[in-house]
């Protein structure tokens, strides 16, 4: 948006300053030139400030709309971060209808369900994020090269594929597990405050005598 709003401002005041130039080659004089320029050095101050009031009127109505949703605010690099594993799952999802093997297709699909929620779940409060590191980096881009290589080796038609085709299998097996627990740990502290909770509200009702 800073670069266009540049581009724009630097157009209005070229204009104008041209339209002054003329105005005081044909018969203005110096006094309309003067009075063109500070007509467009106005116009230039209003037009900035009009798209830093309104710059700022979207972030503070983005942060409202967060904050009355009960979601956090992501950063940045939170956002870029989440964006690119979302296109490492939908490129997984692809890859997944290329492959021949209908167990192997059922089984990834079944992990990019479980990564969905992650995601979800770290979108929906950005300090997750932190936990899933070594999911984000490594796990999953690693995973779609995996199934990137055997949908090669399928797709050529050598007899190896019919030994990898099962090795894929019980490897897919063993990151759905992965894959389930990582979910389990994004949602650790949630489970954790809940329970605390509960106790919490247990002691209070018995204090105020209303449950023995």
């Amino acid at each position: 948006m800073s670069k266009n709003g540049g581009g724009s401002s630097s157009g209005v005041l070229i204009a104008i300053t041209v339209a002054a130039l003329l105005i005081g080659i044909f018969g203005g004089g110096l006094s309309a030139v003067l009075g063109v320029l500070g007509i467009a050095f106005g116009a230039i101050v209003l037009l900035v400030a009009a798209v830093m009031f309104f710059a700022f009127k979207g972030s503070a109505e983005d942060a409202k709309n967060a904050a009355k949703n009960g979601r956090a605010i992501l950063t940045p690099e939170e956002a870029q971060t989440l964006a690119t594993a979302r296109h490492q799952v939908t490129e997984i999802r692809i890859l997944n209808t290329k492959i021949d093997d209908a167990e192997i297709r059922r089984r990834s699909n079944e992990v990019c369900d479980i990564m969905d929620k992650i995601l979800a779940a770290m979108k929906e409060d950005p300090k997750k994020i932190a936990d899933g590191q070594m999911f984000l980096q490594y796990y999953l881009p690693t995973q779609k090269e995996i199934l990137t290589k055997f949908e090669h080796i399928e797709e050529s038609g050598i007899e190896a594929k019919y030994q990898l085709a099962e090795k894929v299998l019980r490897h897919l097996k063993d990151i759905r597990e992965a894959t389930q627990k990582q979910l389990g740990n994004v949602f650790d502290n949630d489970v954790f405050d809940v329970d605390a909770e509960i106790e919490l509200m247990k002691e209070s009702m018995k204090q105020d005598g209303l449950m023995g």
